[in-house]
């Protein structure tokens, strides 16, 4: 028998794929665009970027989240570093701190399903563990 958030993960999923996330925002209202402070410069970011890749590339994930941590709060919502700390967060079996990141997003950013089905994974996984 199904749990009730591995229904709610499916209902989520269902829901985004046939784009009903767009019945959360009223059609005249446009997109709120946040400008984030990058670190020193945008080149010391992209290398902050490069070498998380490389070190994740190499499966060395402690040594990634130790790079991409610092990064996430200096920037706190690029979707490119909550990604790859989201990856090495959940490679780890950090699920408290994927609950944490997907949360931060989910408030910055309510009306994106991808951040609730993020959250939904992570209870699905705790609850399996």
């Amino acid at each position: 028998m199904m749990s009730f958030i591995r229904k709610l993960l499916i209902v989520i999923g269902a829901f985004c794929l046939i784009g009903g996330h767009t019945a959360f925002a009223e059609k005249s209202i446009k997109p709120k665009i946040k400008v984030i402070a990058m670190p020193a410069t945008s080149e010391e970011f992209d290398q902050q970027v490069r070498l998380a890749r490389q070190l994740i590339r190499h499966e060395d994930y402690h040594g990634a989240t130790a790079v991409l941590e610092p990064l996430f709060s200096e920037v706190p919502n690029h979707s490119l570093v909550y990604n790859l700390l989201r990856q090495c967060y959940d490679k780890l079996g950090y699920l408290p701190r994927l609950v944490d990141l997907a949360d931060h997003m989910i408030k910055e950013y309510p009306k994106e399903c991808r951040y609730f089905l993020d959250l939904a994974r992570v209870q699905v996984q705790m609850q399996d563990s």
